[in-house]
Formats: C-alpha cells, sequence, structure tokens
C-alpha cells in the first residue's frame, strides 16, 4: 500500500471468507452497513433498516460474488474488527472485461477522519490492476465527502463537476460517452457517475 495511504493500527485485507469466520465477519460488515444507513449516507438503502436485512444483502448479494470471484471486497480491520470495506464488482459484459465499478466504500461512523476510506481505495485499485481492470467507475452523492475523497484521488465526475485530472485512452473516452445517459439520469436524483481510468500515464500509478 503507498506509504500515503496507510493508516497506523489498520491492516487492509482482501476478504476471503472461510466457514469458521464468516458468521462473525458478517455480523460486523452488517453493523458497519445499518450504522451507515442511520448515518445518513446515501447508500442505496433506508431506514427502517435492521440487522436481517444487513445480514442478509452480505450473505446473498455479496458473498456468492465473493465466492465465485466475481466479487472482489476488502477490509480494514483494527485488531479483529472489520471497521471499514469496499467492493470490486468485476461481473460485466464480455466486450467490457477492461471495466469493474467500485461499490460499498463503507466505514464505521466511529472511524471516520482516519484515512480508512483513503486507504480502502489505494488498496482496491491495486486489486483492479491485478484484475487487469484499466477503467473504475461508481456513483456518489452530490457535495458529499465521499465526492470530495474520489476527487482527491483523480476520478473524473461527470457532467462538467471535474476534468482531466489524468489523461484517458480512446477506448476509455469511448465508455464515457457510452455512459452520459445513465449519468444525466443518476444526476435527477442527486447522484454523480464517477470513473478513473488506472494508467501508466497517471502519475500516481507506480
Amino acid at each position: 500500500m503507498d506509504a500515503a495511504a496507510t493508516v497506523p493500527g489498520i491492516r487492509i485485507d482482501d476478504w476471503r471468507p472461510h466457514a469458521a469466520s464468516v458468521d462473525a465477519d458478517v455480523a460486523m460488515l452488517a453493523e458497519i452497513l445499518r450504522a451507515v444507513v442511520y448515518s445518513g449516507a446515501g447508500v442505496s438503502f433506508v431506514v427502517p433498516y435492521s440487522m436481517d436485512d444487513a445480514r442478509g444483502f452480505w450473505l446473498d448479494k455479496v458473498l456468492p460474488g465473493v465466492r465465485a470471484r466475481t466479487r472482489r471486497v476488502l477490509v480494514a480491520r483494527e485488531g479483529p474488527q472489520i471497521v471499514g470495506t469496499v467492493q470490486l464488482d468485476l461481473a460485466m459484459m464480455p466486450n467490457q472485461q477492461h471495466r469493474a465499478e467500485v461499490c460499498k466504500l463503507l466505514v464505521l461512523p466511529s472511524h471516520r477522519r482516519r484515512g480508512i476510506a483513503r486507504a480502502l481505495m489505494v488498496a482496491l485499485e491495486r486489486v483492479a490492476r491485478e484484475e487487469r481492470r484499466t477503467l473504475l467507475t461508481l456513483d456518489t452523492w452530490t457535495g458529499s465527502s465521499a465526492e470530495q475523497l474520489y476527487r482527491s484521488l483523480a476520478y473524473v465526475v461527470r457532467r462538467g463537476i471535474l476534468r482531466q485530472l489524468f489523461q484517458r485512452t480512446a477506448r476509455a473516452d469511448d465508455e464515457l460517452a457510452a455512459a452520459v445517459g445513465t449519468a444525466a439520469a443518476e444526476d435527477g436524483l442527486g447522484t454523480r457517475a464517477a470513473e478513473r481510468a488506472l494508467e501508466r500515464t497517471d502519475p500516481r500509478v507506480n
């Protein structure tokens, strides 16, 4: 991990659930998700949101993809406790295998403002390069602290908020152009679509 993204006392792991640990991990991940939902973050869920709902999300939506290797999940641990997580969805169409979607960047409210989200994103970009994915996409709320984080990591935000933080390939530009309709629809809901190309032309990529 980049030194700038290292957080004292926090370890970033690739989540590979085992029979002996999966129940405890899911319980911690569910608690993070529920706490984030109740903190008002725009992560696609609304209150009331129960622990059963949160556990169901991880067990039914996330775990099958992790086991099928179509989804990578990183977890930030403080000791044995999971305090943050982020996902990379690799299940793209056959002609879009250079892409991946960043999903559910979550940090316990009690552990925010320590650089954990940034550390997770830096680690996730390394995972994306391992998977040979050169274009990452995500959605975030306009004006949120998450948007500020993504800006600082050189993500380009659609609809003219931010431009030319890094050079893009012609193929990546075609992908961005194709996403305009989706981004415009999301703007009506107060969200923004953002993209980042992981290329050697980007000085942040080692």
